[in-house]
């Protein structure tokens, strides 16, 4: 397993390096907007991350859905400042 922890940008590129071969992607949710651990569900709590990946889950999220789509990115962007506007930032 490989661990990575950034933002969106450093989390595609470990998967693009990860592609097509039998190792698994760990994820820290470390960026601002977090788009790909909110798409995969992953808890964007740094310690509980953690914790899933210490309990060796694995989920095949094929890599074609974790390329970089910029028009999802700036949706992600909007919702996080949407929240932060209500006072819900995470």
């Amino acid at each position: 397993m490989l661990i990575a922890g950034g933002g969106d940008g450093t989390l595609s590129l470990a998967a693009r390096h990860l592609a097509y071969r039998d190792i698994a992607l760990g994820v820290l949710p470390l960026g601002t907007t977090k788009y790909f651990a909110r798409t995969l569900g992953i808890s964007l709590n740094v310690a509980a991350a953690v914790g899933v990946l210490a309990s060796g889950k694995v989920a095949d999220t094929g890599f074609r859905s974790w390329r970089y789509q910029p028009a999802q990115l700036l949706r992600a962007v909007q919702q996080v400042k949407a929240a932060c506007q209500l006072g819900q930032c995470v």
